[in-house]
């Protein structure tokens, strides 16, 4: 029996429809997928280029950078491509792996369209990571702490040119007494005045402190404050080949990072350099710079150089805060005035005996500030604010200071260490400043590793940013993503 076919072709009709349909749904899936797949393809090389981070950064100095030079001496763009170029293929090629190849993807090349360096905007990238890092060993407790430190401790240090000029013109003013009244007895001397016209004289020769003081004024610093010399770092920076000092390589291409300059970042900066650069009163390490926060504060070529500047600028402070007790104290005021009073008798002008004291005063305050900065170098602790039970010398004592500068010391388990009185230092220390030489001391600390001499913060990447060339099938594609430490 004959049966019409006519169903028949309408259903093929139908499926042809639905062919057609579904080859334009699994086309467009196809290329949805491949676009995908290329863009996850760049970010996952780009995770992994960033996980080639250094170590030496992450583990002495908590910093995640990029060494773009690859241990060389130069910023390898074209190994940072091929890496991001074999990142890509071995993600967005499922050949590459050895699995079933629905894409049709091709990764062509790989291109460089942005980065950041670690010293691009005076060390924004390398300052943001470690006031971080700070903030996180810190907390908000910690930070608290350290704003009431400081705060305690700006005082003094706001000071100290106010005292040092003042006591520049009491000396000044005394040699100028002193000279007036050696004038006078010259001329009284040629005239024949008879001996009832002069002042009476103390029955028994005073001893000046304020002479002797002046002579050790004139020895060295270090002399004085260091108890051996001969443990004293020679070491000498060449400051052209620091960040500091050279042209550096820049980055390009990416968004300007915003600069945060609030007190509490400085800090917090200054708290990451105290924790991860050593100073004098560390042991010594194994090679490099041993004053590195000296560094920080001087900026000087020599270590020698920048202990010496940081041991006078200590010796102001101390003098600051021991005058400020000297003229506070009336038990001490009146030991400067008994003992003024002699030497002013002693050069024949009793009317001198208030610049006598107060010269007096500065230089009993030097005294004790030497001992001071000689037991903060060796890593004692000293009062910012002196008490009685603090003070160690004896205005009768000022004129053995030099026999006496560890036997006149006391031990006090109360006060501020050197370390906190650097902290204090480094406050008026430009931010950008601080920056730079604290990059200078990461670097140069880094080259001193086996393996690293080449070793460079300017080729060290904070953040990229690739574009990725592909095809699938007949149509091309391009990506463009962007990654970084501490990025979102």
């Amino acid at each position: 029996m004959t049966r019409k076919g006519s169903i028949t072709v309408y259903l093929c009709l139908l499926l042809s429809v639905f062919l057609v349909i579904f080859q334009a749904i699994y086309q467009s899936v196809r290329l949805a997928g491949a676009r995908t797949q290329i863009a996850a393809g760049i970010q996952q090389s780009l995770y992994s280029l960033f996980a080639q981070y250094d170590q030496v950064l992450l583990e002495e100095y908590d910093l995640f950078f990029l060494d773009g030079s690859f241990g060389g001496q130069e910023l390898r763009q074209d190994l940072l491509c091929d890496e991001i170029l074999a990142g890509a293929r071995t993600a967005a090629e499922p050949k590459s792996s050895g699995k079933k190849d629905i894409w049709g993807i091709s990764v062509e090349q790989a291109g460089l369209t942005g980065y950041t360096l670690a010293t691009d905007r005076q060390g924004e990238a390398f300052r943001r990571q470690a006031v971080e890092a700070a903030r996180s060993s810190l907390g908000s407790q910690g930070i608290r702490r350290l704003l009431a430190l400081v705060e305690s401790g700006e005082e003094t240090m706001k000071r100290q040119e106010e005292i040092k000029k003042e006591g520049e013109d009491a000396l000044e003013a005394y040699d100028q007494g002193k000279e007036q009244a050696e004038k006078e007895q010259e001329e009284k001397e040629q005239q024949g005045q008879e001996d009832q016209e002069q002042p009476q004289l103390p029955a028994e020769p005073v001893e000046n402190p304020i002479e002797v003081i002046r002579k050790i004024w004139k020895m060295g610093i270090l002399g004085l404050v260091v108890k051996d010399t001969g443990s004293i770092s020679q070491e000498t920076l060449d400051k052209s080949q620091l960040v500091s000092g050279r042209s550096l390589n820049r980055g390009f291409g990416l968004q300007k990072l915003p600069q945060e300059g609030d007190m509490t970042d400085k800090l917090l900066f200054q708290e990451y350099l105290l924790e991860h650069l050593d100073c004098c009163t560390d042991s010594a390490s194994q090679g490099g710079a041993r004053y590195q926060i000296e560094y920080v504060i001087q900026g000087k070529a020599q270590d020698m150089e920048n202990l010496k500047a940081v041991a006078n600028q200590l010796l102001l402070v101390r003098e600051a805060a021991n005058f400020t007790y000297l003229i506070t104290n009336p038990s001490r005021r009146a030991e400067a005035a008994a003992m003024s009073s002699a030497i002013a008798l002693s050069f024949g002008i009793p009317i001198a005996e208030g610049l006598v004291r107060k010269a007096l005063q500065v230089c009993w305050a030097f005294g004790e500030s030497v001992l001071d900065v000689r037991t903060l170098l060796e890593g004692g602790k000293v009062p910012l604010a002196k008490s009685d039970s603090s003070w160690q010398l004896q205005l009768d004592q000022l004129i053995h200071l030099l026999e006496g500068l560890d036997s006149l010391r006391k031990d006090s388990q109360e006060g501020l260490a050197y370390r906190d009185y650097l902290r204090l230092l480094l406050l008026p220390v430009s931010q950008e400043k601080q920056v730079m030489r604290g990059m200078d001391m990461v670097e140069y600390q880094v080259r001193s590793r086996e393996g690293k001499e080449n070793f460079r913060l300017d080729c060290c990447i904070s953040q990229i940013q690739a574009q990725l060339e592909a095809r699938a099938g007949s149509l091309s594609f391009y990506a463009v993503r962007g990654y970084g430490y501490g990025e979102e």
